[in-house]
């Protein structure tokens, strides 16, 4: 019994850093009644934010996916369209981002823009992304190389094919894709075995390369 009256009473404390209101609780009775009397103060108000003893709920910047509807989107989240927007109006937003996702000029920062995106970590060095350096800016005045807000388009890694191809003769005469020419021969064929770098792929497909997907909007905290 001590053990869950100090955790209620630990609740209490915790709720009391945020509001003026406890908690109604009876120990006689070993059950507790939570209601939705907290008051938030100018103390720890923003702009309509709630924060915690160390910031916000949600951190300035913070970007999650989200599967509601656009016009659904909670107060305090802009979705992550690349939308520009002034920065004396969202002041602690563009303090955290800045131009790092693009700029149209002064007083105005752009939000990322991961429409049809896949997110990835900053290499910061560690290796993982093998051309970090050559990531370019998303929007004008963003950042590029390796650094958050970078953006690389879509490529296939550098690799090799093995194939056959056939030579065939016929009344001395050679032919191959790439050409040929004749021979004292008599009817003779023979495969070649042959690898060869590619830059690409020849056969037919999508008009990307991806992985099984889901969409979702991806939202920013401001």
């Amino acid at each position: 019994m001590k053990i869950i009256q100090t955790i209620i009473l630990y609740f209490i404390y915790v709720i009391n850093l945020h509001g003026e209101d406890t908690l109604p609780y009876d120990f006689n009775n070993n059950k507790t009644q939570l209601t939705n009397k907290i008051n938030v103060t100018d103390d720890n108000k923003s702009n309509g934010r709630i924060k915690e003893i160390n910031g916000f709920v949600m951190p300035v910047g913070a970007i999650l996916p989200y599967g509601g509807l656009i016009d659904k989107i909670p107060e305090g989240w802009i979705l992550c369209d690349g939308k520009s927007y002034s920065i004396e109006k969202y002041k602690d937003l563009y303090q955290t981002i800045s131009s790092s996702f693009g700029s149209i000029g002064d007083g105005y920062f752009n939000v990322p823009d991961l429409r049809g995106m896949f997110l990835r970590g900053v290499d910061f060095g560690a290796g993982r992304d093998p051309d970090a350096i050559l990531r370019k800016s998303l929007q004008a005045g963003g950042n590029s190389g390796d650094t958050v807000g970078s953006y690389q388009v879509d490529a296939l890694k550098d690799h090799k094919h093995e194939y056959y191809d056939a030579i065939n003769v016929s009344n001395g005469c050679v032919g191959l894709s790439g050409g040929g020419g004749c021979f004292n021969s008599t009817n003779y064929s023979r495969e070649i075995n042959k690898t060869e770098e590619s830059s690409g792929a020849i056969n037919e497909g999508a008009e990307e390369t991806r992985p099984i997907n889901v969409s979702v909007h991806f939202i920013i905290r401001y």
